[in-house]
C-alpha cells in the first residue's frame, strides 16, 4: 500500500498532518467552548473535560475509506486527484488508530482519578500499550501470511479432499482460518492491554507490504481481500446492527444542535488543513482547492471507535457517543456529494464522460449505446492508477472484496 504513494509522499504527508492537526485543534477548542452548555461536560472537572475534548478531536480525524471507494466506483474516478485523496484517507486512518490507542489510555487514567492529576508513570502507560500493539501486530501479520501461504496439498488428508472439491475447498478453509485467527488476535490484544484495532491494522500492513517473489505482498493483499469478502456481509450486518441498536435517540436528538456546530467547525478545519497541507506539499493548484471535499465523510471507522468508548466507559460513554454520532451523521450526509462533485470537477469521473449531453448535438440516439460500450472496452484495457487500485482492485478478487469498512 505504502509503496503506491512514493511518488506523491510529500503531498500525502503534508496534507495528512495538517488536516489532522487542524481538525484536532478545532474540535478540541469547540468542545471546550461548548462544555458549559452540554450536560455531559458541564459537571466535569477541567482535566476530565479536557481529555474528552482531546478524544473528540481524535475521533473527528477519522475518514471513511469505504464511502470514498463507493464514490470512486460510482464515478469510475481515476487520476492524480483521486490517487492523492485515497492515499491521504489511508494514512489518516492509520494515524487515527495510533492516536486513539494513546488517547483512550489517557482518558482511562484521568477518569479514574478524582482530581484528574497524573503521575509520571501514568504518562508512560499509553506508550506501553502502543508498543504492545505494534509487537502483536507484527506477530499477527506473520501468522496471517502463513495462513495465506498454506496449500491444501501440503497435508495428505486435505490434499485428497482438495482434489475432489477443487480450489473452492482451499478458499473456504482459508476463510474460516483467517476469521478464527482474526478473532483470536483481537481477543489476545484485549487481554494483554493492547489496542485491538491498531493491532489488526498493523497486521494487515505487514501482510500487504511484505517483500517476496512474484509480487509477494500484492498477491497476499489480493488473496486476503478475496478471502475476507466471504465474511464481510455478516460482519457488516452485525457491526452496523449493533451500532444502530446502541444509539439512544433521546440524547442524540438533544445533542443535534451541538453536532451541527461541531460539524461546521470540522468543515472549516478540514478546509484550512487541506489547503495548507496542499500548499506546503506542492500539490498542483487545480487540485489544491478540492482536497478538502474528499476529507469529510465519516462512517464505519468513526462509529466503531465511538462504540468502543461507549463500552469501555459505561457511566458517561453512551452520552459521549450520542454527541459523536450526531456529528458523524452530518459528515455522512454531506461528505459523499462533496467528494463526488470534486471528482467530477477534477475531470476524473470517467463514467460520466460519455453521456447524451456530452455527445455531439447531431449524434443519433442509437449511437450513444455504442459509444458507452466502446468507452467501457477502452477503460478495461488502460493502465490503472496503482494508489486507487489498491482499494478498487483490477481483478475479480479485488472487486469481490470491496464490500465494507475493513478497518473496523
Amino acid at each position: 500500500m505504502f509503496s503506491d504513494v512514493q511518488r506523491i509522499k510529500r503531498q500525502v504527508i503534508a496534507i495528512t498532518l495538517l488536516v489532522s492537526l487542524c481538525t484536532f485543534s478545532g474540535i478540541f477548542l469547540a468542545i471546550v467552548a461548548l462544555a458549559p452548555h452540554l450536560p455531559l461536560l458541564s459537571k466535569m472537572s477541567v482535566p476530565h473535560m479536557h481529555v474528552l475534548a482531546a478524544l473528540s478531536g481524535t475521533l473527528m480525524i477519522a475518514r471513511s475509506p469505504a464511502t470514498a471507494v463507493a464514490v470512486l466506483r460510482e464515478t469510475d474516478g481515476k487520476g492524480p486527484y483521486c490517487s492523492l485523496v485515497m492515499a491521504v484517507v489511508v494514512m489518516k486512518d492509520v494515524l487515527v488508530f495510533i492516536c486513539f490507542a494513546i488517547n483512550i489510555e489517557y482518558v482511562r487514567v484521568v477518569m479514574n482519578s478524582e482530581s484528574g492529576a497524573m503521575r509520571a508513570y501514568d504518562f508512560l502507560l499509553p506508550f506501553l500499550g502502543l508498543a504492545m500493539s505494534v509487537c502483536l501486530g507484527l506477530v499477527a501479520g506473520i501468522a496471517v501470511s502463513l495462513v495465506l501461504n498454506w496449500r491444501a496439498s501440503t497435508l495428505r488428508p486435505f490434499a485428497a479432499i482438495s482434489r475432489r472439491l477443487g480450489a473452492a475447498f482451499t478458499t473456504r478453509v482459508k476463510t474460516v482460518a483467517l476469521a478464527a485467527l482474526a478473532m483470536s488476535i483481537f481477543y489476545l490484544a484485549e487481554q494483554l492491554g493492547a489496542e485491538p484495532l491498531l493491532t489488526c491494522v498493523l497486521a494487515g500492513i505487514v501482510v500487504s507490504n511484505r517483500k517476496g517473489d512474484q509480487g509477494g505482498g500484492q498477491a497476499a493483499h489480493d488473496e486476503l481481500k478475496a478471502s475476507l469478502a466471504h465474511v464481510m456481509p455478516v460482519v457488516n450486518m452485525a457491526f452496523f446492527g449493533l451500532a444502530g441498536a446502541s444509539v439512544r435517540l433521546k440524547p442524540l436528538v438533544a445533542t443535534l444542535w451541538a453536532g451541527a456546530v461541531l460539524f461546521a467547525v470540522r468543515l472549516a478545519a478540514v478546509f484550512m488543513g487541506s489547503w495548507l497541507g496542499a500548499f506546503i506539499g506542492g500539490t498542483p493548484s487545480e487540485h489544491r482547492s478540492k482536497i478538502w471535499q474528499g476529507m469529510i465523510t465519516q462512517a464505519g471507522v468513526a462509529l466503531g471507535l465511538t462504540k468502543i468508548v461507549s463500552q469501555r466507559f459505561p457511566t458517561w460513554g453512551p452520552d459521549f457517543a450520542a454527541l459523536m454520532v450526531s456529528v458523524i451523521l452530518f459528515n455522512l450526509l454531506a461528505g459523499p456529494p462533496l467528494f463526488k462533485a470534486a471528482v467530477v470537477s477534477a475531470g476524473e469521473a470517467r463514467a460520466l464522460h460519455l453521456t447524451p449531453s456530452s455527445s455531439p448535438p447531431n449524434t443519433p440516439r442509437s449511437e450513444h449505446k455504442h459509444m458507452r460500450h466502446a468507452a467501457k472496452h477502452l477503460d478495461s484495457s488502460t493502465k490503472a492508477n496503482p494508489a486507487v487500485d489498491s482499494y478498487l482492485g483490477r481483478n475479480s478478487a479485488d472487486r469481490l472484496a470491496v464490500t465494507g469498512e475493513q478497518a473496523v
